[in-house]
């Protein structure tokens, strides 16, 4: 969050007119994206889909690729 609240704050300042233009449907967009990602891994998880003999599940984001749930 941090560096998107800095690079925001960047492209503010160097091109108001892009900004005000692109800035609002870009972060609906990344939060829309973000969104459906949790969708798909809530299928996945209902389907049974995983790695290495994981029955539920998935170790992706989990420290070292190890089932963290």
């Amino acid at each position: 969050m941090g560096f998107g609240s800095i690079f925001y704050y960047v492209w503010e300042t160097k091109n108001p007119a892009q900004f005000d233009m692109y800035g609002f449907p870009l972060a609906a967009g990344l939060l829309a994206g973000e969104g459906l990602g949790g969708v798909v891994q809530a299928l996945l998880t209902v389907a049974g889909v995983g790695g290495d003999g994981i029955t539920r599940g998935t170790s992706v984001g989990c420290p070292g690729f190890e089932f963290c749930g």
